[in-house]
C-alpha cells in the first residue's frame, strides 16, 4: 500500500503523479458529462463481438 500525497494540485500515490488538468482530453472527453469542477465520469460503451467470436474452444489447444 502507498500513501496518497497531494501537492498543490498534484497527487502522489506510489510511483504515479497525477496532475489536475482544466479541462479534460478529446480521449476523455465522451466519458465525461459537466462543467467546471463538477465532471461525472460514465463507463464505456460496449463494444459490439464480431460475429462467430463467442465464448468457444480453440482449436490446436491441449489442456
Amino acid at each position: 500500500m502507498s500513501a496518497l500525497r497531494l501537492d498543490r494540485d498534484v497527487l502522489h500515490y506510489g510511483n504515479l503523479t497525477l496532475q489536475r488538468s482544466a479541462s479534460p482530453t478529446a480521449q476523455c472527453q465522451p466519458f465525461i458529462s459537466g462543467q467546471g469542477d463538477n465532471w461525472v465520469f460514465s463507463a464505456a460503451a460496449p463494444t459490439a463481438k464480431a460475429p462467430g467470436s463467442g465464448a468457444h474452444k480453440k482449436t490446436g489447444v491441449v489442456r
